[in-house]
């Protein structure tokens, strides 16, 4: 399975305490605690079985004063549901590379996956690495190659990811989008034949394991500027084909995809009205509906995310130089948006949309930003990157960790540990 990273395991013997983390505003002191009433293996296999948040944040991450940078690796913790307690993880594998853009995070198999971007030979590329939760090993699962990552989404037993070749052509170098699946169990990844519409900065979700890509923009020939694309195709893996679909209604580039009780929704993007579009897929009726507009137009840094049923958006309004970040839900069955608390509206990193990082779990919602204390910093000086909770049913938030990190480049999931 390539590579692993060997950490100390604290569960493997029944003797020794827990060794968890405790923060103070930043994960910084760890802390010793003996199991009071099991015995530490009996505790341990009751922690492994609870939930756990994992968030990572890439750029050099510091873990306390007195240790230096550990250089540009991804690294991060993990947050027990159960107990609200932090760990703090091993560093990723690929801690020699730089770190050259944002990290994507999901959860399969009781494994979490991070797909990271790296630089290569002083060019993009990028590596899949999983962290098995029992063994605490990071395990390099598609190793270093050259190409810019594009996506990355979990399906049924797979993942699909895509990313950009440069490669030569009779008009000189051009860009090409490449598409790959992933299967967690066998570890065995595959090309998938070229889109109808080779194109990139489209939405994607995955339905009942088919992938769904809408909208775009085609890559430049030349200079000019870039179109956005009503494109909407499907990619079907039992018959390993792309099928085109109904083109959606508005045109658009870097709109989000999620999908929800049986249809496909668009959100924001950039384009003719697209900043505030909201559209719906039916795959019963095979055609689109136009919905309520975003009542605020979100920048494409916003984060949208299904959980029980509605629709949810965060991130900064569009077009204005507050970075106030706003939570607004749409209900389908009622067909109206409703304005959320808003998250503790610290201001964004100045100059940089960091956006949000969002994850749902059952009924919680689990939110992951990056913030510079409201004034500009430069580009060596150390961001906070907060973790919350957000909870309907409380109207509350409630920060969970918080880390420093030299980029505010970060990624969350919630994965279940193996029994």
């Amino acid at each position: 399975m390539g590579r692993r990273y060997a950490a100390a395991d604290a569960f493997a013997d029944p003797a020794v305490c827990l060794e968890v983390a405790t923060f103070f505003g930043s994960v910084e002191a760890f802390a010793t605690l003996s199991a009071s009433t099991l015995p530490a293996c009996r505790q341990a296999s009751r922690l492994l079985r609870m939930p756990y948040l994992y968030a990572l944040v890439g750029g050099g991450l510091r873990c306390s004063s007195a240790t230096p940078w550990l250089g540009s690796c991804w690294s991060g913790v993990r947050i027990n549901l159960g107990t609200g307690r932090p760990e703090r993880l091993p560093p990723t594998l690929n801690g020699a590379a730089r770190v050259a853009g944002a990290v994507r995070v999901v959860e399969a198999d009781g494994h979490v996956f991070v797909l990271t971007e790296l630089i290569l030979r002083h060019k993009k590329g990028f590596a899949l690495e999983a962290f098995d939760p029992r063994r605490r090993t990071w395990e390099e699962r598609i190793p270093r190659r050259q190409g810019e990552p594009d996506l990355l989404v979990q399906g049924d037993g797979s993942l699909f990811l895509s990313y950009n070749s440069e490669v030569e052509g009779p008009r000189g170098s051009t860009l090409e989008l490449n598409f790959c699946r992933y299967d967690v169990l066998s570890g065995e990844a595959e090309a998938l034949p070229p889109i109808p519409t080779l194109r990139c900065g489209g939405g994607h979700c995955v339905l009942e394991g088919a992938l769904y890509v809408a909208g775009g923009y085609r890559f430049p020939d030349g200079a000019g500027a870039l179109p956005a694309l009503a494109d909407f195709d499907r990619f079907v893996p039992a018959r390993r084909a792309w099928e085109r679909l109904p083109p959606m209604p508005t045109p658009r580039l870097l709109c989000r995809a999620v999908a929800s009780g049986g249809c496909v929704y668009t959100v924001g993007g950039l384009g003719p009205q697209g900043w505030s579009a909201l559209e719906r897929f039916d795959l019963l009726e095979g055609a689109w509906t136009s919905l309520a507009a975003l009542p605020t137009p979100r920048s494409p840094s916003a984060q949208v995310l299904s959980c029980q049923g509605s629709i949810y958006v965060f991130g900064a309004a569009a077009g204005t130089p507050s970075r106030e970040l706003l939570v607004e839900r749409f209900d389908p069955g009622a067909g109206r948006w409703s304005r959320l608390r808003s998250l503790d509206g610290h201001e964004g990193e100045s100059g940089i949309e960091s956006g949000v990082k969002a994850v749902c779990y059952q009924d919680r919602v689990f939110t992951m930003r990056a913030q510079a204390g409201g004034r500009a910093k430069s580009a060596r000086e150390p961001l906070q990157v907060v973790v919350e909770e957000y909870c309907e049913r409380r109207s509350a938030d409630r920060e969970l960790a918080r880390l420093t990190a030299l980029h505010g480049h970060s990624g969350l999931a919630v994965a279940t540990g193996p029994e």
